[in-house]
């Protein structure tokens, strides 16, 4: 599989921070390599969170799209009223179950969705990770970011996410089976 736009970002910040941990051991300063890893590790969080929403959002409408033979009104409908700026409305982020996502398809489907969720523990993780991200950006966007104190690492972000993209490839799976 190839990696996303999230972990070229990843792969990219390694070599940075050799380059600045090089740097800072010759020059015995630490400042710009704690500099680079507070503004990075916010930098992923909000690369991952616009990654996830992107992908969320082009699934259901590819979803809405076969599910109503391509009409164009109801594709058109759902873009404008559920996903056109609507995203952050699909969840509750300071939850640990995306219960809010499942609902909008009904309680049917919310039903099915805990029941498989509740039975692999993998995937629920996933699915709090995911939600983390979520509520962490949100905080940070809507916070102070140059004073933004995340309290996790690059590599602390990078693994929600690398546990989160499992709950976002698992929606448009979820959507096709039931």
């Amino acid at each position: 599989m190839p990696g996303t736009v999230v972990d070229e970002m990843w792969a990219q910040f390694g070599v940075l921070s050799e380059l600045v941990e090089e740097d800072a051991k010759e020059n015995a300063d630490l400042t710009t390599k704690n500099f680079l890893e507070a503004n990075f590790s916010k930098t992923m969080l909000i690369c991952a969170a616009s990654y996830f929403e992107r992908r969320l959002s082009i699934y259901v409408e590819e979803f809405t799209n076969h599910a109503s033979s391509s009409n164009t009104l109801v594709v058109s409908l759902v873009k404008n009223e559920s996903i056109h700026r609507q995203y952050h409305t699909w969840f509750k982020w300071d939850e640990s179950n995306a219960n809010a996502l499942f609902a909008m398809f009904g309680n049917d489907f919310k039903r099915s969705m805990i029941g498989k969720i509740n039975g692999n523990d993998d995937l629920r993780r996933s699915v709090s990770d995911f939600l983390k991200i979520g509520h962490l950006r949100n905080s940070l966007a809507h916070g102070d970011f140059g004073n933004f104190d995340l309290g996790k690492t690059s590599t602390e972000v990078y693994e929600l996410y690398q546990s989160a993209i499992r709950f976002v490839d698992f929606v448009p799976e979820a959507l096709r089976a039931y």
